[in-house]
């Protein structure tokens, strides 16, 4: 006997739970992939974009960084930022960001003053940052994309770790950890 069918989805046959009990978990993939589909999509564009340019190392090197700064700001800064924003709401909105991009603009000042005009505190000119990499691949340009795409489901991950990990050579990775 043919399993019955409850309700349709965007025309995809939804199985009942008694009869599929992973039909569940499976609707709640669908409601999420619905309720954030212009994520999704700008996710996907991400990849493509990944794809086509990774070879070419001068292009590949912004899009990473693009992808990677928007990746640590999206999973982390917005949480602090935003605790801090609900925690002073009595307090007018451009005086938070006012002391917010003091507190930014005094740390990169101290960095560009103390370390003659590196603003990431001489952490670049550690020993495999002194020259620019002149190849990258694929997942290292989209890994910040894979980030993005698991907070869609609730996934988190310590940053520093998970790009660390992604964005080392090989052999430095295996070397390291």
């Amino acid at each position: 006997m043919p399993p019955s069918r409850v309700d349709t989805f965007d025309n995809i046959d939804v199985l009942s739970p008694v009869e599929n009990p992973a039909s569940g978990l499976g609707r709640q993939i669908k409601k999420i992939a619905l309720r954030e589909r212009f994520f999704l999509l700008l996710l996907g564009l991400g990849f493509m974009t990944a794809g086509m340019f990774y070879q070419n190392a001068a292009i590949a090197r912004w899009i990473g960084f693009l992808f990677a700064g928007y990746a640590a700001i999206g999973n982390d800064s917005i949480q602090t930022i935003g605790t801090f924003l609900a925690s002073n709401k009595k307090q007018p909105w451009w005086l938070l960001w006012l002391f917010m991009g003091s507190i930014f603009f005094a740390t990169a000042l101290y960095s560009f003053i103390q370390y003659g005009g590196d603003v990431s505190y001489g952490r670049l000119s550690t020993k495999g940052f002194s020259q620019t990499p002149q190849a990258f691949s694929f997942l290292q340009i989209a890994a910040p994309l894979f980030l993005l795409g698991s907070r869609v489901f609730g996934c988190r991950f310590r940053l520093r770790s998970f790009f660390l990990r992604v964005s080392l050579p090989p052999l430095a990775v295996s070397a390291k950890f």
